[in-house]
């Protein structure tokens, strides 16, 4: 059986918050004995931390070190080298890519069922993540432009056309007034443009089998995730 394959770790420290000695000390007293650790100065004459193990070694210890760094000593310090993150990170990526696919075509399923195809259509005017620029409009599915942080939040995304606390032009006013043939109609297209859209309300809750509106599990469709 192969051997499993060393990661190195390099931190570099403010010198004038500590020292070799110091720097040492605490290595001993943090670090794991199934590393090797270096401490010294560097061709630049930088103080540094070296730590070499296996990849969940070298993480775990890493970890400690940053924690205790953070919480006690508060010293300045700068990851030179960090292979066992890069490996951590390389493993990662191809994860995170498939599980924003399928967030993503998850999000996109309930919507069809809900609200048709072509949902985003049915939001009117109001403006949702990834879709601000006219050509990526045109040219992209509204759900490919959103990063994975802007689909999660869009599970609960809530928002009407005229927001409480945003000024409304007597611009906006007009065009409501020309789209309405009434006074009744007239009132019915304010309403519209103030009420809220609440995708979590009205499309999400049911699929997590819990109805935002009364606390009760949803008698609808829910989804294992």
């Amino acid at each position: 059986m192969e051997p499993e394959p060393k990661y190195q770790l390099v931190i570099l420290f403010d010198q004038t918050q500590t020292d070799i000695s110091q720097l040492w000390t605490l290595a001993h007293k943090l670090l794991g004995d199934d590393v090797t650790k270096r401490v010294g100065l560097s061709e630049d004459g930088d103080l540094t931390l070296i730590i070499e193990g296996t990849l969940e070694a070298v993480d775990r210890d890493h970890v400690q070190i940053s924690k205790y760094l953070t919480e006690r000593k508060q010293w300045n310090k700068f990851r030179l080298k960090d292979a066992a993150g890069d490996e951590i990170r390389r493993r990662a990526y191809p994860m995170l890519s498939m599980i924003e696919q399928e967030l993503r075509s998850f999000v996109n399923r309930c919507l069809i069922d809900a609200l048709g195809f072509g949902w985003w259509a049915s939001l009117g005017e109001i403006k949702i993540p990834g879709i601000d620029d006219p050509y990526h409009r045109r040219m992209y599915h509204p759900l490919e432009l959103m990063t994975i942080e802007q689909l999660i939040g869009f599970v609960t995304f809530e928002k009407a056309e005229w927001e409480e606390d945003n000024p409304v032009s007597f611009k906006d006013l007009l065009s409501v007034l020309d789209k309405s043939h009434d006074f009744e109609e007239f009132r019915a297209n304010l309403e519209r443009k103030a009420r809220k859209i609440s995708l979590w309300d009205d499309v999400f809750s049911k699929y997590f089998g819990l109805d935002e509106r009364t606390g009760r599990r949803s008698e609808g469709r829910t989804w294992a995730l």
